[in-house]
């Protein structure tokens, strides 16, 4: 078990490397279009990117020794998020970051779909039919409270009560993530 969980993060590290380093190729005539970068230009960030993994191999060879595979990806993970929050930031401000989102989006529909589904088939309906009394105490104590915190702090903020009382009703609603919440709950007892 130890070797899967050491060796699947560095498996997929290794894949997103050679990704990268591939991507200049796949993309280059979207970055020589976009950018107005020329073949050199090309070359010299691939080189930049080899040259920058080859130097990082020793160092984190020496880190992974002294401080254990855990840390050292929690670490590297987060500068991998770091680095996608600000290529995200440039992506979005060109027109290639337009492409690429409505290349995404059919996608990340179907990841959607899949967590719904996925939401349905842990339901259980006899479960609802057994406790019908349990259930709707539970529903509709839950949404009155959220409507009502929601309400007050509208209203708080200064809203007329009709803007507090249509987003109070409109927030109101229980999201899947509470089945989620509900679901660890109930496997910690």
């Amino acid at each position: 078990m130890t070797l899967l969980r050491v060796f699947v993060p560095f498996a997929l590290g290794f894949f997103m490397s050679y990704l990268l380093r591939v991507v200049n190729a796949v993309i280059a005539p979207d970055l020589v279009g976009e950018l107005g970068l020329t073949a050199a230009d090309l070359g010299l960030l691939t080189s930049a990117y080899f040259l920058t993994f080859a130097a990082v191999q020793l160092p984190l060879g020496i880190v992974l020794d002294r401080f254990g595979p855990r840390r050292t990806e929690a670490a590297l993970l987060i500068f991998a998020a770091l680095g996608a929050f600000v290529a995200g930031l440039v992506l979005s401000e060109s027109d290639f970051g337009h492409r690429a989102l409505s290349e995404i989006v059919p996608v990340r529909d179907v990841f959607s779909a899949l967590f719904f589904v996925s939401l349905g088939m842990l339901a259980d309906p006899s479960v609802i039919t057994d406790n019908t009394g349990t259930v709707v105490a539970v529903v509709a104590t839950v949404i009155g409270i959220k409507f009502l915190v929601t309400a007050a702090l509208v209203r708080g903020f200064g809203y007329l009560p009709h803007t507090a009382l249509v987003t109070g009703l409109g927030l109101g609603q229980i999201g899947e993530f509470s089945f989620i919440l509900a679901t660890a709950a109930f496997s910690l007892g």
